[in-house]
């Protein structure tokens, strides 16, 4: 005796049900692409066949800029597909036999076969024009570009997380080329990458100690007026005192804005100019302003004014008493933010300046929309001014315009009494250039002030 039963159905469940898991574990549920757990699996594969075999591979880290932004903008129901006709468009330029994965969020991840450099080169090349134009999705346009980081087996590493890790290293680096040419980039793997990596992170950690240990300090450069000798401002320019001695901002400001120490620093420089401006009043100088230059994530941090108010109050200090200077490409990296915040400063009675003026591109539409008080004429103009040469024409033109607009200018960099002469005739108003002074330590500035009502530089 015995029973009999028809199992097909549930060997089919269990069928449907394992295939399902594979799928959860395996693959990405946006794009349909293999998703890092099966990337790590046949990195793994691919690294035991190529030594078996002695060939190479390559590893392609890509990076899509604004997906965030586009998510936050339009919503995630347009995010999803916008990343599904990025990863489309990606894979219509890989050949068949290479692994495709979405590594995570914004990021993909190729794993070629045993292929020459050209001919990855190629393909990166034709990903990075690619991704030059925008695309329609949903019924929007949209733009993107890429950035990609290249490591290779066996000369880049020969274990799975080394290869990830150079190529990623590859692709910060690309990244950070990419944005000081404001273009997509690719790079591959060198060990010097690395080291400058390494370095770095040690520049920020020493940034973090020199702000908690109070190493930063501001120095002071006057202004004088047409008379060559008359203190009408200063200008507080930030030096950090170093393990490597005194450093000054173009030697640390860029690690400070990429890690986000920026925000820290900028406190702490606001507390410094506030207190230096009491004591400068102290001393005399009632009626001279100090300006303070903000870098551009300085500048459009969350509630600077708040902050600078702050500060304000604590030291007693009024906004007359403080001038902000702002260069083009800062105001031009978010125009609309700039305006709001231009208005809130110029509602405060603080005034603001437009520093590197002549190297930006849309000088003359900031000067019809923003509150300005001042133009700097950038020293690059100053330093080559002689007669009736081409330097000398734009700066008399930008004197000429700023006084039919009520503008003052400031001329920055000027080095030689020649410039200076120059510049007088041609009617700029206040000058500032190691001609008339270095810069000063706050202990310094005191010394200025003479017996007579005026301070004068000599």
């Amino acid at each position: 005796m015995g029973t009999f039963e028809d199992v097909t159905p549930h060997v089919s469940c269990d069928l449907r049900l394992n295939r399902y898991i594979e799928l959860i574990a395996y693959y990405d549920d946006v794009t349909g692409l293999p998703n890092r757990n099966f990337l790590n699996e046949k990195i793994r594969e691919r690294i035991e066949e190529s030594k078996k075999e002695n060939t190479k591979f390559w590893m392609i880290f890509i990076e899509v800029s604004n997906f965030g932004y586009i998510n936050k903008i339009f919503g995630h129901a347009v995010g999803d597909e916008f990343l599904k006709s990025i990863a489309m468009e990606i894979k219509k330029f890989l050949p068949k036999e290479w692994i495709f994965s979405r590594f995570g969020g914004d990021e993909f991840v190729v794993v070629t076969t045993d292929v020459e450099k050209a001919s990855v080169v190629q393909i990166v090349e034709n990903l990075v024009e690619r991704f030059s134009r925008s695309w329609s999705v949903m019924g929007k346009w949209l733009y993107t570009n890429i950035n990609i980081g290249i490591a290779g087996y066996p000369q880049d590493g020969t274990e799975a997380d080394t290869i990830l890790q150079n190529a990623e290293i590859a692709l910060t680096m690309a990244k950070k080329r990419g944005k000081d040419m404001g273009k997509s980039l690719y790079e591959f793997y060198e060990r010097s990458m690395t080291e400058e990596i390494l370095r770095r992170v040690e520049i920020e950690s020493e940034i973090l100690k020199g702000i908690q240990n109070k190493q930063f300090f501001l120095v002071y450069q006057p202004k004088v007026s047409r008379d060559g000798r008359t203190v009408v401002g200063f200008e507080a320019l930030l030096r950090w005192n170093s393990q490597k001695g005194i450093l000054t901002p173009d030697k640390f400001i860029q690690i400070a804005e990429e890690s986000g120490l920026v925000y820290e620093l900028n406190r702490l420089i606001l507390d410094i100019v506030c207190r230096d401006v009491k004591y400068i009043k102290e001393n005399g100088f009632k009626k001279i302003p100090v300006a303070i230059n903000l870098s551009g994530k300085e500048f459009a941090m969350y509630n600077m004014v708040g902050i600078l108010s702050k500060y304000l109050e604590k030291h007693n200090v009024t906004s007359e008493d403080i001038e902000i200077e702002v260069t083009e490409r800062v105001i031009l990296n978010n125009l609309e933010l700039s305006k709001e915040i231009f208005n809130k400063l110029y509602e405060k009675g603080i005034k603001i300046s437009i520093d590197d003026f002549g190297t930006g591109y849309s000088s003359l539409e900031l000067l019809l929309t923003l509150p300005i008080h001042a133009l700097k004429i950038d020293k690059k103009f100053i330093s080559r001014i002689e007669f009736f040469g081409n330097e000398y024409v734009i700066v008399k033109n930008i004197i000429y315009m700023a006084k039919e607009m009520n503008l003052k200018t400031i001329a920055e960099g000027v080095e030689r009494k020649e410039q200076y002469e120059i510049l007088k005739e041609l009617g700029c108003d206040e000058f500032q250039g190691y001609y008339f002074s270095k810069p000063m330590r706050i202990e310094e500035i005191a010394e200025l002030k003479k017996q007579d009502e005026t301070p004068k530089i000599r």
